[in-house]
């Protein structure tokens, strides 16, 4: 004969089903790529020389992770690890004033795309916001 293991309470129901129900807050959500929409997060950083690239630092990224977070624990382990960075290299995703602002405060050089915003060169009141900088046809400089 099996012992009984007992009956939950509703209120017990309820916590069991609102934790299945729950995202687990280490999975990412994105637009599809190669058949899944989600995913663990992970940022790294890493050293070219001599045509060669090498892993330096390695951090786990959730959805509450800023990327001026990302930027600052990965910089803490690169020179952690004794690595003089000169200059950092940043994609598109980087591009925030947080994230500019902490790398000015940090005294790191870096280069980044500009996120192209605001009017168009093309627009009668003319451009505005990261498009002031966009060079027109035929402008020299």
């Amino acid at each position: 004969m099996r012992k009984s293991t007992g009956t939950l309470t509703p209120a017990q129901v309820y916590r069991y089903a609102v934790q299945a129900f729950q995202p687990n807050p280490s999975v990412m959500r994105s637009q599809a790529k190669r058949g899944t929409c989600s995913f663990y997060g992970y940022a790294t950083a890493y050293v070219i020389r001599k045509g060669s690239r090498y892993t330096m630092a390695l951090m786990a990224a959730t959805r509450k992770t800023t990327m001026t977070e990302v930027v600052r624990e990965l910089l803490r382990q690169v020179r952690a690890a004794g690595i003089k960075v000169r200059f950092t290299v940043l994609d598109r995703g980087f591009y925030s004033v947080e994230v500019i602002r902490y790398l000015q405060q940090a005294r790191t050089p870096f280069l980044m795309p500009v996120v192209g915003r605001g009017r168009s060169v093309k627009h009668p009141l003319g451009p505005s916001g990261s498009n002031v900088f966009k060079p027109c046809k035929g402008s020299t400089g």
